[in-house]
């Protein structure tokens, strides 16, 4: 049987030796198809299937709270606490929150991305320490530390030995490094190389109130139980929670689902996107065993009387098909062996151009699970476009075959071949209206109005740290400052802001709420006066704050439209007065003197959504203190002097390190910058979708064309016929391109009915647009059969020219 088998593909390897344009084409086909299911799966493996690499990953939850408005509230610490005590369903309750730490004292003030922890984080992930140690309860009341990651440690510390017991001046306070996390350690942001503990020592403990829903939550479920039974234990507890402490917000619920499914849902849900690009890669590969397959039936018919010949000398029907399936799991192995190169540059370049974010420890690697799909591959896609040419082999009419002339031998194999032209005419429809799809909702999704101009503008955000500027009025001194030189440059207009923030809404007008859940939630943002006119945002009614509005003024506000049309339908909001916080404890309330537009922003649970969020600005030299650390500028140039905004952001940049060499820069982007990551989502879906919807038509292109060619080849005495008795050029191209057309429609038939069938799967991608859109299904189909009839003129343009006498002599 070796020996046997071994000549099998010796044999093979010269067949392939001489046909070098078909060896070629299929090997191309079968490799790009191999290669993009590869890469894909690698990334579906990395964020879906791959296993958290922390310690029984399956007893990890993600724990949040709910209301009617919001399904993912993040906790309090006194939730955390609680829960932590109380619950007899989860082994450890768990908080972590993310955070941007000055780190000065080593050359330029920088902006490093961490995370503030309960000292129990480490711990219940079951992570140790490569170096050092982790937190643990003495570091309650002790000294500030902080936990570096591996990362952190060889790139901004030089992989220094000593690097235990080093001190780092975090936000302007010195911080003891305990330890050093082994290398690939990660969590939720991917970013963070830094952990310091939530203690009585830090500023976020001073600065967060008890019931602040602040930090996010996970914990351990306990050996045999599930995640239902520790929800109903954990809402147990806030219902007992709700009647001793009337702070409590009501009626809220709680929700549980695994660590990882919430990994994969932080930047947007990806697991439709990924299962979506998945099924459309394996379409792209069906559609090239298709065509392999057709390629072999050709091959097979052209062969049938050398196949005639060996079944005549004894070669029995299973080793006929031994023979052909040998030559199609050749061709398998080799394409994809060469796609899985293809996968590995992909994987290659997605990891350097990231251009999605990925969760935590989604590390998209080609590893022994991509490499086993690989070889699953190889085999299923040899056995799928090799078992129908090696059951058509080995199921000839011996004495039909060797009588039959050379123009009707093989046209037995031309209804299998057409078949599977009509499978990829279809499989490419469903791709190519998939695509179409994605790409008019990002372009829909683009062209909304933002309702701010983006043209020759930047943002950067700068903090004042509080140890350095403990007095308010030094701050506010510094922003002047800041200004000042910023305004000086050429042309530059700025303004700074202090940021969106959550705020309870309180209207003087109205009842005070009677409960926490009746509380308005909107944006507050505080600005230094020109903000609008910076951003280009529109002044409807009333006026701007300006340089009147101080802090010896009566304080005011502005409103956006969406708040005037959300809480004061049917009412004139300019003068009436609001306030921010609770009923208890509301700061002094601001008088509404203005109506400006509302800009948009994509949500952040779905990126094919935009929100409009209600909005009131204030000016900032009438905030609290406290609005006035951390802080951005944005700014506008002249076009003339600012072609690109990207010297703009230098220019402003310099203007701030001038002011203060130690202050902290960071996300520093142009305004198109700025937007742009709105839609990297949506961006890399459509772009990706579309190569392979385009990849798939041309693989249906190229199978059509083949099909009709070796029709066109079997049919010359029959078409020498036609000519010989009259027929016209015109006749003969019509003929041929009206049965490459009949496969197609039949393909598109298919294809729409397909299509309708996996909307759903595309609904939550999409905007402006609907998943069955008639409107891009006609147009596509379209499209298909004028790529159809293309591929069926070519070789209807080469019957026209047959010499009948020629032909019938030959024949």
């Amino acid at each position: 049987m070796p020996g046997a088998f071994s000549q099998d593909i010796r044999q093979a390897l010269r067949g392939f030796a001489r046909s070098p344009g078909f060896t070629a084409v299929a090997l191309l086909v079968l490799t790009l198809g191999a290669g993009a299911n590869t890469a894909i799966f690698s990334i579906v493996n990395a964020v879906l299937l791959r296993p958290l690499p922390f310690q029984e990953p399956g007893r990890l939850v993600a724990i949040r709270e709910n209301s009617r408005s919001d399904p993912k509230i993040p906790l309090s610490p006194r939730d955390l606490d609680a829960w932590q005590r109380r619950s007899r369903t989860l082994e450890a309750v768990v908080g972590y929150r993310s955070w941007e730490y000055s780190w000065t004292g080593m050359g330029d003030a920088r902006k490093i991305t961490g995370e503030i922890v309960t000292l129990n984080f480490f711990r219940t992930l079951g992570v140790a320490p490569a170096r050092g140690r982790l937190f643990t309860e003495s570091d309650r009341n002790g000294p500030l530390v902080v936990v570096i990651s591996d990362a952190f440690w060889r790139a901004q510390l030089g992989a220094a030995e000593d690097v235990l017991g080093r001190t780092l001046i975090l936000d302007g306070k010195p911080h003891v490094v305990i330890g050093v996390l082994p290398p690939g350690f990660q969590f939720q942001p991917p970013r963070a190389t830094l952990w310091t503990p939530f203690t009585p020592a830090s500023d976020y403990y001073r600065i967060c109130p008890p019931l602040e829903h602040g930090f996010f939550a996970f914990g351990r479920l306990r050996p045999g139980v599930n995640e239902a039974t520790a929800r109903s234990d954990l809402l147990r507890i806030r219902r007992a929670l709700e009647e001793t402490e009337p702070e409590y917000f009501t009626d809220m619920g709680v929700m549980l689902r695994p660590l990882q499914e919430e990994f994969a849902a932080i930047e947007g849900d990806l697991r439709p996107a990924l299962l979506t690009l998945f099924v459309a890669v394996v379409f792209v590969l069906l559609i090239g065993c298709a065509n392999v397959a057709s390629l072999l039936l050709g091959r097979a018919a052209s062969r049938q009387k050398e196949i005639a010949v060996r079944a005549a000398l004894g070669c029995g029907r299973w080793r006929m098909m031994r023979h052909m399936l040998t030559e199609s799991l050749l061709l398998s192995t080799a394409g994809t062996a060469l796609g899985a190169l293809v996968a590995w540059a992909g994987v290659y370049w997605f990891r350097r151009a990231a251009p999605i974010q990925l969760p935590a420890a989604a590390d998209v690697r080609m590893d022994m699970p991509v490499l086993l799909f690989t070889a699953a591959l190889a085999l299923g896609t040899g056995v799928v476009f090799g078992l129908l040419p090696a059951l058509k082999a080995s199921r000839l009419d011996l004495t039909g075959v060797l009588k039959e002339t050379r123009s009707s031998r093989g046209l037995r194999s031309q209804r299998a071949r057409s078949l599977l032209v009509v499978a990829e005419v279809a499989f490419s429809l469903v791709l190519l209206a998939g695509a179409s799809l994605l790409i008019e909702s990002f372009v829909r999704l683009r062209s909304e109005p933002l309702g701010f101009r983006t043209d020759h503008a930047a943002i950067m955000s700068f903090d004042l740290p509080e140890n350095v500027y403990k007095e308010p009025a030094q701050r506010r001194v510094l922003i002047e400052h800041i200004l000042n030189r910023v305004r000086s440059l050429p042309g530059v207009e700025s303004s700074v802001t202090s940021g969106a923030m959550p705020q309870i809404l309180l209207v003087e007008s109205r009842p005070m709420p009677g409960s926490p859940a009746e509380y308005a939630i909107i944006s507050g943002e505080f600005s230094t006066p020109g903000y609008f006119r910076v951003l280009g945002v529109p002044l409807l009614r009333g006026r701007y704050p300006d340089e009147r509005d101080n802090g010896r003024a009566e304080k005011v506000a502005v409103i956006n439209q969406e708040l005037a049309r959300r809480y004061f339908a049917g009412a004139d909001p300019i003068g009436q007065r609001i306030a921010f916080g609770e009923p208890k404890d509301h700061t002094a309330w601001m008088k509404i003197v203005g109506i400006v537009g509302s800009t948009r922003r994509i949500s952040s649970t779905n990126d094919m959504k935009w929100e409009t969020a209600p909005v009131a600005y204030a000016p900032l030299a009438q905030a609290e203190d406290s609005y006035t650390v951390f802080l951005q500028i944005v700014a506008r140039g002249e076009a003339s002097r600012y072609p690109d905004a990207h010297l703009l952001l230098k220019d402003v940049r310099s203007s701030i390190r001038d002011a203060d060499f130690n202050l902290p820069v960071y996300h520093a982007r142009t305004m198109h910058e700025q937007v742009f990551l709105y839609d990297s989502g949506p961006r890399f879906r459509a772009v990706l979708l579309g190569w392979f919807a385009l990849l798939a038509v041309i693989l249906a292109a190229v199978g059509l064309y083949g099909v009709i060619s070796q029709a066109v080849v079997q049919q010359t005495r029959e078409i020498g016929i036609r000519v010989a008795i009259g027929a016209r050029p015109r006749d003969v191209e019509r003929m041929i391109v009206q049965r490459g057309l009949a496969l197609a429609l039949i393909g598109v038939v298919l294809g729409v009915s397909g299509s309708l069938m996996l909307s759903p799967l595309l609904a939550s991608m999409l905007y402006g647009v609907g998943a069955s859109s008639p409107v891009t299904l006609a147009a596509v189909s379209v499209l298909m059969l004028a790529v159809a009839a293309l591929a069926s003129w070519l070789p209807a343009l080469r019957a026209t020219r047959v010499d009948p006498v020629q032909t019938l002599r030959y024949e």
